[in-house]
């Protein structure tokens, strides 16, 4: 049996699609009762992250304003020393997905990310190995979902957006790539999309 034809590039997300995070809890660690906690909203939209994420902040601004902006019950070094290491390792199969595909195809990652997160992803888990291009927000100056992002992130490359194929957990972020003209997908770990990619 011939194997799938894939698309020129595969473009993932890392965090809730190849590697296990959890920065849940370390709100929760330290949240007031004003932040709820159940899901990872009131950091994801803080406008410290955002700022961190787009490396407009570093390190010590960043936990200095998101300590402030969420009434968090710790200093500044305390939360840094927690939010460093978030991820739980690699979900169960993506190293073989990754690998499978990159002998095939172009494999890049998108990742709404700061410094600390990939400094600590690549010396843990060696997640930038797996990708041929590594698309960064704190490099870039944008993030998911907005359009400039995506837009930035196409012109790595000479296709075409919907000759790329895209996979994210949020759903506003796969919002944001359709809008962009990409071929995406909402994908919570691996096995989705190696559904997606007719892999399974």
């Amino acid at each position: 049996m011939s194997e799938p034809a894939l698309p020129k590039c595969v473009l993932f997300d890392l965090g809730g699609v190849i590697i296990d995070v959890d920065m849940g809890s370390v709100v929760a660690t330290f949240a007031s009762n004003r932040i709820d906690t159940s899901v990872a909203e009131a950091w994801y939209k803080a406008a410290a992250i955002d700022a961190f994420e787009k490396g407009q902040i570093g390190p010590a601004a960043f936990g200095e304003a998101i300590v402030m902006e969420l009434a968090l019950d710790c200093t500044a070094a305390q939360f840094l020393e927690r939010f460093e290491d978030i991820h739980r390792g690699l979900f169960a199969g993506a190293a073989e997905l990754l690998a499978g595909l990159a002998s095939r195809t172009h494999v890049a990652c998108f990742s709404n990310i700061n410094q600390l997160h990939w400094a600590s992803q690549c010396r843990d888990l060696g997640i930038d190995r797996f990708f041929e291009t590594h698309i960064l927000s704190f490099q870039l100056g944008q993030r998911k979902p907005e359009p400039a992002a995506f837009m930035a992130a196409a012109e790595r490359w000479s296709l075409a957006p919907g000759e790329i194929m895209f996979f994210d957990d949020r759903a506003e972020n796969v919002e944001g790539a359709l809008a962009a003209g990409f071929d995406a997908h909402l994908a919570a770990g691996p096995g989705p999309a190696a559904a997606i990619l007719g892999l399974n």
